[in-house]
C-alpha cells in the first residue's frame, strides 16, 4: 500500500486499516504454547522429568516424544532431513513429522487436532495420542495439572448393583469400575443373557442404561476389554399379570415296560407368556406308574408294574386340566443285532438244500421274530431262483433255514428283525 495514500485518509479510516493491518498479521502468527506452570506427568506414579517441561498447544498437552516412549520402553529415531520422529514399542510403531497435523500408526494414517512440533530443540508431541496407542491408559486432572500413565493391567471390576426389579417404562444405570483404578486399559463391553426381558446400552465408558422389555428375569453381563474379568447383575422384570387361557399335555399315551427308565412328559400352557406356570402333578394308580414334577412344566414319569393308569396335570391359575393314559407292560428286552452263519452260499439245481442261520443279540429278546426275503437287483424274486424253508427255531436268539436251489442266477438272501428292523444278509449264487 502507498504510504503517501495513508496520509491523505482521515484519521479515523487510517486508525481502522491500522487495527485490520495488525489482526491479519496475529492471525498468521503460528500456535504459541500455553502456559505450563505445574504441569506434572507420571508413569505408573513415577513422574517423568525432562529439561524442556510439558505444554500446552491448543489444549493439547504436549510432551518430548523421547522422553515419553523411554519412560514406556520404546526406542526413538530422528531424521533431521525430513524432521520425522519415529518410535517403536513391542509391535507398533508411531510416526510424526514436525509442523504436520498427521501422524502413522502401523502404517495407518491418522489426522491429529495438533501435530508435533520443534520446541527447544525437543521434539513436542501429544500425549494422549502416543500413550492410548500404544496401549497406555491416560487420565489428566485439570484442577490439580497432573498426568497420569498407566500401563498396569486389569485385575477385577464390579458394578455398583447386584441386582435390580423394574418395571416397564422404568431405566437404571449400571456403573462399573475396573480396577486397579488406573489400568491402562479400562474398556468393557455389556451385554444381557435375555435381551427380550432387559436390553443392557453402554452410555459412557464405564456406564451403561438397562430398558426392561417384558417380565421374567435376566442377567446383565460387564466384561473387562483386558483379562475378561466379568462381574453380573440380577434383574428381575415385573410384567402385567398374564392369565392362563388354555392347556394340554405333550403326550396323551405312553407305553412303557416294567422296570424301565423314567420318561418325561410336558405341560403346554396356553399363552406361553402366562404369569403363573405352576403345574401339579396325579396318578390314578400309583401302582403301576408315579409322577413327580421335574421342572417349571414337566413331570417325570416313573414306571412300576404291569398295567394302566391315567396321568393328571392341572394348572395353579384356571384348573386347567389334561391327562396323558400309561400303559405299563411286562419288561421287553429288545433286539440290538441280527448276523448269519455265512455271508455267501453256492447251490447247484437238482441237489439238496444247504443251511443258513440267524443269529440275534441278545439272545434272550423279548419279540425273536425273523421276516425273511429274496432280492435280484432290487425286487423280491423269493421262490423264483431259491425257495426258503423254516428248519429250526428255539428261545435263545437262533434260527435256522433251509435254502432249496431252484434256478440258476445270484440272489441276496435277507433276514430282517420285527423287533428294530435290524438287517443281515447272504449272496446265493445256484449254478445250472
Amino acid at each position: 500500500m502507498n504510504l503517501r495514500y495513508l496520509y491523505r485518509l482521515r484519521k479515523p479510516a487510517y486508525c481502522f486499516l491500522v487495527i485490520l493491518g495488525l489482526i491479519l498479521l496475529f492471525n498468521t502468527l503460528p500456535p504459541v504454547a500455553e502456559a505450563t506452570a505445574g504441569i506434572q506427568i507420571f508413569l505408573n506414579d513415577k513422574a517423568l522429568t525432562s529439561d524442556q517441561p510439558p505444554t500446552r498447544i491448543e489444549g493439547r498437552v504436549m510432551v518430548p516424544f523421547r522422553v515419553l516412549f523411554n519412560a514406556l520402553g520404546g526406542s526413538v529415531d530422528w531424521n533431521g532431513e525430513t524432521k520425522t520422529v519415529t518410535g517403536r514399542l513391542k509391535d507398533t510403531t508411531v510416526t510424526l513429522q514436525v509442523e504436520t497435523d498427521l501422524a502413522v500408526v502401523n502404517q495407518q494414517i491418522i489426522t491429529l487436532d495438533v501435530g508435533a512440533r520443534l520446541i527447544n530443540g525437543r521434539t513436542m508431541v501429544p500425549l494422549r495420542f502416543v500413550s492410548e496407542n500404544l496401549g497406555a491408559g491416560v487420565h489428566y486432572d485439570d484442577q490439580s495439572g497432573t498426568v497420569r500413565i498407566s500401563m498396569k493391567p486389569a485385575e477385577g471390576i464390579y458394578l455398583d448393583k447386584r441386582s435390580l426389579s423394574l418395571e416397564p417404562g422404568d431405566t437404571a444405570t449400571l456403573k462399573a469400575t475396573v480396577i486397579p483404578a488406573d489400568a491402562a486399559n479400562r474398556r468393557v463391553k455389556w451385554f444381557s443373557s435375555d435381551p427380550r426381558v432387559a436390553r443392557v446400552n453402554m452410555i459412557s465408558g464405564t456406564e451403561a442404561v438397562v430398558t426392561p422389555i417384558s417380565g421374567g428375569t435376566s442377567v446383565i453381563f460387564v466384561e473387562t476389554e483386558d483379562g475378561s474379568f466379568i462381574d453380573t447383575c440380577h434383574v428381575e422384570v415385573k410384567g402385567k399379570d398374564v392369565a392362563v387361557t388354555g392347556f394340554s399335555l405333550s403326550r396323551t399315551n405312553i407305553t412303557l415296560s416294567e422296570g424301565q427308565s423314567p420318561t418325561t412328559i410336558r405341560a403346554i400352557i396356553r399363552p406361553s407368556e402366562a404369569t403363573n406356570q405352576k403345574v401339579t402333578w396325579s396318578s390314578r394308580n400309583a401302582s403301576v406308574a408315579t409322577v413327580h414334577q421335574s421342572g417349571i412344566n414337566e413331570g417325570m414319569i416313573t414306571p412300576m408294574e404291569v398295567g394302566e393308569t391315567i396321568i393328571t396335570a392341572k394348572t395353579e391359575d384356571g384348573d386347567f386340566e389334561a391327562t396323558c393314559r400309561v400303559i405299563v407292560e411286562k419288561y421287553a428286552i429288545t433286539v440290538q443285532s441280527i448276523s448269519l452263519s455265512q455271508s455267501t452260499r453256492t447251490l447247484t439245481v437238482g441237489d439238496d438244500y444247504k443251511y443258513l442261520g440267524a443269529y440275534l443279540t441278545p439272545r434272550y429278546a423279548s419279540n425273536q421274530t425273523i421276516k425273511w426275503t429274496v432280492e435280484k437287483d432290487g425286487k423280491d424274486v423269493k421262490g423264483e431262483y431259491v425257495a426258503i424253508e423254516i428248519d429250526y427255531r428255539d428261545n435263545d436268539g437262533f434260527e435256522r433255514v433251509r435254502l432249496v436251489p431252484i434256478k440258476a442266477g445270484t440272489v441276496r438272501v435277507i433276514a430282517t428283525t420285527e423287533d428294530g428292523n435290524f438287517s443281515a444278509s447272504c449272496w446265493v449264487t445256484v449254478n445250472p
